[in-house]
């Protein structure tokens, strides 16, 4: 690759990890046990682990779709995260947590709890 080119890429790589690091228009109001949040919130911490165990089963050896992918889910994780501790400090007397998202969250957020849509 030419160093134009990899300066391309690395502007595209740049300019999607802003797009991702953003919701985008709220398509549900989740209303969850605050205990979920917080398990949600733990598993978050763990998808650096699962990240890497998913490289290392495919040979170390990703393609750039594999690539950009997981690193999209990685923003869509932490996007969740972000939002479900934020209203956990803003409801500590309740036992239920209200938190917006989007149709992405919405998806991941399930799929990490196991729960269908």
């Amino acid at each position: 690759m030419g160093k134009e080119m990899i300066n391309e890429v690395e502007f595209l790589i740049k300019m999607l990890e802003e797009e991702w690091s953003v919701s985008k228009e709220t398509k549900e109001k989740v209303v969850i046990e605050r205990i979920e949040a917080e398990m949600f919130v733990r598993a978050a911490g763990y998808v650096d682990d699962e990240v890497r165990k998913y490289i290392n089963s495919k040979g170390d050896i990703l393609t750039f779709d594999e690539s950009l992918n997981l690193t999209k889910q990685m923003y869509i994780v932490f996007r969740i995260a972000k939002k479900l501790v934020k209203e956990n400090l803003n409801s500590l007397a309740n036992e239920f947590i209200e938190v917006k998202l989007d149709m992405d969250e919405k998806k991941m957020f399930y799929r990490y709890l196991g729960r269908r849509l």
